[in-house]
């Protein structure tokens, strides 16, 4: 009987984990950490006669905010949104910014916010932006390329987790200025 019981709770636990969450869960500020990271300035320059690409790393800040979904049925991870008004985030977040926020209308004067989206199968696994990339076409499109690590431990916990990862970025790469963003996700293991 305990054999069956211990089989029972694995074969759940595996199944949990394997499920594609759904449905809105609420953010908290609690369930979010903050960063600032000062990249520099420094470019790169290449390409062929017909395309100059010129890569520049910019400077950005970062909130991992921890237990965000969005609808299953609509949605494919990774994904990303662009924030450019108070309205826009309290209509992404369905929330109500106190006139304390930082996110108000003199921030949204210089700044946009950009949003990456993840689902993970396991509430173990963080996320550590390592840079914001600007890339520059000849015809003057910009592509941003959030490079995210994921950090994925050798034990996992068989709950599932959506992430948002807002990025705060200057507007000169918001989304007037820009036409794709990509985000580069690779994945280390941690102990």
């Amino acid at each position: 009987m305990r054999k069956a019981t211990v089989f029972i709770l694995l074969f759940c636990c595996l199944f949990a984990s394997i499920l594609v969450g759904c449905g809105r869960m609420a953010v908290t500020p609690e369930s979010g950490t903050s960063e600032t990271n000062d990249s520099g300035t420094g470019s790169k320059t290449e390409g062929t006669e017909s395309e100059i690409i010129q890569e520049q790393y910019i400077d950005y800040q970062v909130q991992y905010l921890r237990g965000y979904y969005l609808a299953c049925d609509t949605v494919q991870y990774p994904k990303t949104v662009w924030i450019t008004s108070v309205g826009d985030f309290e209509e992404f977040f369905n929330t109500h910014l106190d006139a304390e926020s930082q996110y108000n209308d003199i921030f949204f004067k210089d700044h946009d916010l950009l949003l990456v989206l993840l689902e993970e199968i396991s509430g173990s696994i963080w996320h550590e932006v390592t840079g914001v990339k600007v890339i520059s076409g000849q015809n003057g499109q910009m592509t941003v390329q959030p490079e995210i690590e994921r950090l994925v431990p050798k034990g996992l916990t068989c709950d599932m987790a959506g992430w948002a990862i807002v990025l705060e970025i200057g507007k000169e790469y918001g989304k007037a200025s820009t036409g794709a963003v990509t985000p580069v996700i690779t994945t280390k293991n941690s102990t």
